[in-house]
């Protein structure tokens, strides 16, 4: 028998922590028995051994997130009775029996030998929070922070992963700062390598966007808020290890999007196509995407330089004449077209842009000739319309929509498929040429490569955030249809769009200047 640290719950729910002996017996299955000579009592452990957070996954449990001892029996051949080993991690004192006990067992691929040179105490000494400052540490280094890019910042910096952390970086040559909510521990985290300390309520509380960029790089320890400010307060292209959760799960943070426009978005989405595909670059496209091939000398493969998340969104367009056109249905625009090839004239914010290739793709299904009148952007096209310069527009119904109702335009159609709650008196487009669509549309993308698990976490969330009430009412408020397919799904229609508007591009010999 051993002595064990043992949790179980009470009736009503509460977690009871005793000492009491155990048998091997009572042990979980596991390829290697090793018997524990050291372990740590970890922060996770504190909270397991309270119940003051749900840490725990099933009882009776063993807390002790590691352990450090010797093979006593083992199936794999790798260890043999006798060998130095140590664990850390693999959801002990969570789903797997942990290391407060005098055995353990453990599956073979979870452990590893004891480094020579290296005490089971020193090796718990140093423990899983020791293991887990050191992977902060090299992550900084591996993403091209050097000690001459200091400061970088500690947060919890009193706890096991944030003193360990100040040492480790102060060793390697880092310029450290320490937050900490102890000031009472200064002369400690001085003695450790810190070279300024600061209260960890500037970090703590409600935070703003783009702060001063004070961080060449930081190791939070904390979450929440404070992971939130430290991120909006780290210098551009800087690195973030974050291993925390001390002050909430939540991340309450803004993300800045980076608009980089110019030449219908080919300059920003080559940006992302060139971006390490790690999962921090996020592109979002529009239709252009699947234009701008047949337009520009783009420097991006369409379909190869990114791989395809989510459609997002849908937005009909809408046909809306001028008051002085006269036009007010779609079969008197049609018969006066017909009756006199060219006289009606459309603008359109640019040559190559949905306004112009949509009207285009209305001449040739429809069998008639417009004139094309393009301005430099949709503002100058939208005041054309109003003031009668030019008699037709096929814009997003977003944009046109207010104009119509308020009587300064003529909404004649929409451009889906049936009719829109907004305005459900609207006829569409195909009720009259059959098989025309004409409608916007907005979706994420990722530079190709991006690892699976990261892949499908961003999709996941994508999901998450488009199945919120709030997000989806917000959206279809503003005449958006919320899509949410399949990356395959997405992709497919990017290629039959590119197909057809390059059909379309070429036979009216569309080009841009």
């Amino acid at each position: 028998m051993f002595l064990a640290l043992q949790l179980t719950r009470a009736p009503d729910g509460a977690t009871e922590a005793a000492l009491c002996m155990l048998n091997h017996e009572d042990l979980p299955e596991g390829e290697v028995l090793v018997r524990v000579s050291h372990s740590t009592l970890n922060y996770k452990d504190a909270l397991a051994i309270t119940g003051k957070s749900p840490v725990v996954r099933s009882f009776p449990m063993v807390p002790g997130i590691d352990f450090a001892g010797t093979v006593e029996r083992s199936t794999d051949a790798r260890f043999a009775p006798g060998d130095a080993v140590l664990l850390n991690g693999w959801g002990l004192g969570e789903t797997r029996w942990g290391g407060l006990a005098g055995y353990a067992t453990a599956r073979a691929d979870w452990l590893v030998p004891l480094p020579a040179g290296m005490t089971a105490q020193q090796a718990m000494s140093i423990g899983t929070a020791g293991y887990t400052a050191m992977l902060c540490a090299m992550a900084l280094e591996s993403h091209g922070v050097l000690p001459d890019a200091s400061p970088v910042l500690v947060t919890g910096a009193n706890g096991g992963v944030g003193s360990i952390a100040i040492a480790l970086l102060a060793r390697r040559g880092y310029t450290v700062t320490a937050s900490t909510g102890r000031p009472e521990e200064a002369d400690h985290l001085h003695a450790l390598g810190a070279s300024a300390i600061m209260d960890r309520t500037v970090l703590g509380a409600l935070g703003k966007p783009l702060q001063k960029e004070d961080w060449a790089a930081a190791v939070d320890c904390v979450g929440s808020h404070t992971l939130a400010n430290v991120l909006a307060s780290t210098r551009y292209g800087g690195v973030v290890a974050a291993r925390g959760l001390a002050q909430g799960m939540d991340l309450p943070a803004t993300v800045a999007p980076f608009n980089r426009g110019g030449a219908s978005g080919t300059i920003g989405t080559y940006e992302a196509a060139r971006a390490a595909p790690d999962g921090y670059t996020l592109l979002l496209v529009f239709d252009s995407h699947a234009v701008n091939a047949s337009l520009y000398d783009i420097k991006y493969d369409t379909f190869k330089s990114f791989d395809y998340v989510s459609l997002i969104g849908t937005m009909p367009m809408a046909l809306a004449t001028s008051k002085r056109s006269g036009f007010d249905s779609l079969p008197a625009l049609l018969a006066a077209a017909k009756a006199a090839p060219g006289k009606i004239n459309y603008g359109s914010s640019g040559v190559g842009g949905s306004n112009h290739l949509n009207p285009v793709a209305f001449e040739r299904q429809a069998g008639i000739q417009f004139t094309h009148v393009p301005y430099r952007g949709g503002g100058p096209m939208l005041t054309a319309l109003l003031g009668g310069e030019v008699d037709m527009v096929i814009a997003s119904l977003p944009v046109v929509m207010g104009y119509g109702k308020s009587g300064q335009a003529n909404l004649v159609a929409i451009g889906s498929k049936a009719p829109v709650s907004q305005m459900l008196n609207l006829p569409t487009i195909d009720s009259t040429v059959p098989g025309y669509v004409a409608q916007s549309w907005g979706g994420m993308m990722v530079p190709a490569g991006v690892p699976k698990p990261v892949f499908q976490h961003i999709r996941t969330a994508l999901q998450k955030t488009l199945a919120d009430p709030a997000i989806a009412g917000k959206m279809e408020k503003d005449g958006s249809n919320v899509v949410n397919n399949s990356p395959a799904g997405f992709e497919e229609q990017v290629r039959r769009e590119s197909k057809r508007w390059a059909e379309i591009i070429k036979a009216a010999n569309i080009k841009v200047e």
